[in-house]
């Protein structure tokens, strides 16, 4: 079933526009890698090119247009993911460092 094209225009600029809003008002951090960074920069990511791809593209059709979207979106979460284990892991080696200084004292 195709959708009309005003319903796919709109759906594409509210995507677009949420992506654009929370990218400007998510605060950003120094640290890059940060997971909150990596977030937010994803969220951003998951909003606007699902949104361009709806307004740009003619011939959509709406299960494989979600499906995409939602692998796109699976994606972006891997990428969150990571971030989160990257920085769980220094957090452990950190404890691990201080309670083998406190050990040798």
């Amino acid at each position: 079933m195709k959708t009309p094209s005003a319903v796919k225009a709109v759906i594409g600029t509210i995507f677009v526009v949420a992506g654009v809003i929370w990218s400007i008002m998510f605060p950003k951090t120094a640290e890059v890698f940060r997971p909150d960074f990596v977030a937010s920069v994803a969220i951003a990511m998951g909003l606007i090119l699902p949104g361009i791809v709806i307004l740009f593209f003619k011939k959509l059709r709406a299960l494989p247009t979600v499906l995409s979207i939602l692998l796109f979106w699976s994606l972006l979460l891997n990428v969150v993911l990571i971030s989160w284990a990257k920085t769980a892991v220094k957090v452990v080696q950190e404890i691990a460092q201080e309670n083998s200084s406190i050990t040798t004292e």
